[in-house]
């Protein structure tokens, strides 16, 4: 009875280690690329919460509607959070930039629009890169949830488009 007692511990500990360490081999794999439908739902997400220009009691009581709709954790909360004030600081940024190119001009020059639009792509390429970061950082649960939520928006939108 020993013996099939420690064959017995022996054999859930090997369990415990399958499953811890396929747990761990899981979590790294690498996330598939999210669609465009999904970026401009978080993004849109990230608006809500963190564009500078709505007034901040807003922008929080967006965030605290975020947090209720989707069920996020308070760490969860915290990354769209952070998240939100990265879009915001690019934003200022972005415009700021946008706005020593343009200053004192009343009109803009081709140079200047090929600025603009390379500014433009930076910031397209922050926000992606923003977005990526949130939706690696939240849950499993959590992300098929916002990432199909993204789909669907993003499905609708679609057959919209074709109706008209």
């Amino acid at each position: 009875m020993n013996s099939l007692g420690n064959f017995t511990k022996a054999m859930r500990l090997a369990m415990v280690l399958l499953v811890t360490v396929a747990a761990i081999a899981w979590s790294q794999q690498p996330m598939p690329s999210l669609t465009n439908g999904q970026i401009a739902f978080l993004r849109h997400l990230l608006i809500t919460v963190g564009d500078p220009h709505h007034d901040p009691k807003v922008r929080k009581l967006n965030e605290a509607a975020i947090a209720n709709i989707y069920g996020l954790t308070s760490d969860e909360a915290s990354v769209v959070r952070e998240a939100a004030a990265q879009f915001s600081h690019a934003i200022k940024s972005f415009e700021e930039r946008r706005n020593l190119i343009t200053a004192n001009k009343s009109q803009i020059t081709d140079a200047d629009r090929t600025n603009i639009a390379m500014l433009s792509q930076e910031l397209d390429m922050a926000i992606s890169t923003n977005v990526n970061r949130m939706i690696s950082s939240v849950r499993p649960q959590t992300r098929q949830l916002l990432l199909l939520q993204g789909d669907l928006v993003s499905s609708v939108a679609h057959s919209n488009n074709k109706k008209n």
